[in-house]
């Protein structure tokens, strides 16, 4: 007999549910050995694993420093990427490289 139900898996099921279930169209996970890709997967959504250092980290519980990176799951892919994007811009442009006038 095939199993129709499965569980989530992974130390981000709980967001991966909450888009699942409708109350969010995005969920923000953390990646270590699959805890993104395995709960969307088994949800159908989409989700994003940025490369270790495009994002912010500060504030995040990190089981390393190696390889831990926060990532956004959701229904859209687009909306993922958009959320990635977000993230990853205050990191490459940090508040140093904004010109601000010197005289008025």
């Amino acid at each position: 007999m095939k199993t129709l139900y499965q569980a989530p898996g992974g130390s981000s099921n709980g967001p991966a549910v909450a888009v699942a279930a409708g109350f969010s169209p995005l969920a923000m996970g953390t990646e270590t050995i699959g805890s993104i890709v395995t709960p969307s997967v088994r949800a159908a959504l989409y989700a994003l694993k940025p490369t270790h250092g495009l994002q912010e980290a500060a504030g995040m519980y990190r089981m390393t420093d190696l390889f831990d990176v926060p990532g956004p799951m959701g229904f859209v892919a687009l909306y993922c990427f958009f959320v990635f994007l977000s993230f990853s811009i205050l990191i490459l442009s940090p508040p140093s490289r904004i010109s601000c006038p010197t005289s008025y």
